[in-house]
């Protein structure tokens, strides 16, 4: 019997079917997890298994519960999305195979994710910069949208997603977590991903900005001070979202409209961030 795997996507207030292209494949399990607040839609297809939160638990919780919804049908593999990213025709097979193929080429690889095309402007997004061998980038962390794993990797050996999080960072904070266990992760070059990270893009004197929803804000903040404490998060990301986050209190007021919002939830988010120190690890 081929292995199955499940294909887990959080939605949100979300009306946008992209797992259309998932449906009727004979080794995947679509799981839809619903963060809607008071929602329950009627999801009736074949390999489709809908789960309503009925409030939104942020996109940890809610991987989480796709993961154990994943282990509870047999799945061998998963693969993670985001609600609003564009899945190419046979892009699992696909995903799958390019994993097989880096798995023997580096032993301890724990999870590929795709090249990330932003879907408006038709540019990579930039990982950070690594030689590019085999077809594939090396990197410290990557975006959950498109990533494939090992299930029995995440259950038994890393671990799930770290839902005190909530939203911000935690794709991030999971493969600094695998890698502190001595495991590899990758970005393949063959194939793409079409996806929108933030809500906007804004060029402020040469200088690339991704304008979030208000409310993030609040998270990548706090986050921020929460994983700087640990020690195996990379230090060159604690010195450039360090940096990057004091710029952009002083350059929020250029491109942004909801100035205020946005300002309460940077203070809200360094207030809770600096409290709880018991994040510290």
């Amino acid at each position: 019997m081929d292995p199955r795997t499940g294909v887990i996507i959080v939605l949100y207030y979300s009306k946008n079917q992209n797992y259309q292209e998932l449906i009727g494949y004979s080794n995947v399990d679509v799981i839809l997890v619903d963060n809607t607040p008071e929602r329950d839609l009627n999801i009736v297809d074949k390999n489709i298994h809908y789960i309503p939160l009925r409030k939104n638990k942020g996109i940890a919780a809610a991987q989480n519960m796709g993961i154990n919804k994943a282990h509870e049908l047999g799945c061998t593999y998963i693969v993670l999305f985001d609600q609003d990213s564009v899945i190419p025709p046979n892009y699992v097979n696909k995903i799958q195979s390019e994993f097989e193929r880096l798995k023997k080429i580096y032993p301890m690889l724990v999870v590929v994710g795709p090249t990330v095309i932003n879907k408006e402007s038709g540019h990579e997004y930039k990982s950070a910069k690594t030689a590019i061998n085999h077809e594939c980038k090396l990197v410290s962390a990557l975006i959950s949208s498109g990533s494939f794993y090992e299930l029995d990797t995440v259950w038994n050996e890393v671990g799930l997603m770290e839902e005190d999080l909530f939203i911000d960072y935690v794709d991030f904070e999971w493969c600094w977590r695998s890698m502190k266990k001595g495991y590899v992760c990758a970005i393949t070059q063959r194939l793409k991903l079409q996806h929108k990270v933030g809500q906007n893009d804004h060029i402020f004197m040469g200088y690339p900005i991704i304008q979030s929803a208000p409310a993030r804000y609040y998270y990548q903040y706090r986050n921020f001070l929460w994983l700087i404490g640990r020690n195996y998060v990379p230090l060159k990301w604690k010195i450039n979202v360090g940096i990057r986050k004091l710029a952009e209190i002083i350059l929020l007021p250029f491109y942004v409209k909801a100035k205020r919002t946005i300002l309460k939830n940077i203070l809200l988010g360094i207030k809770d961030g600096l409290r709880h120190n018991n994040y510290i690890k």
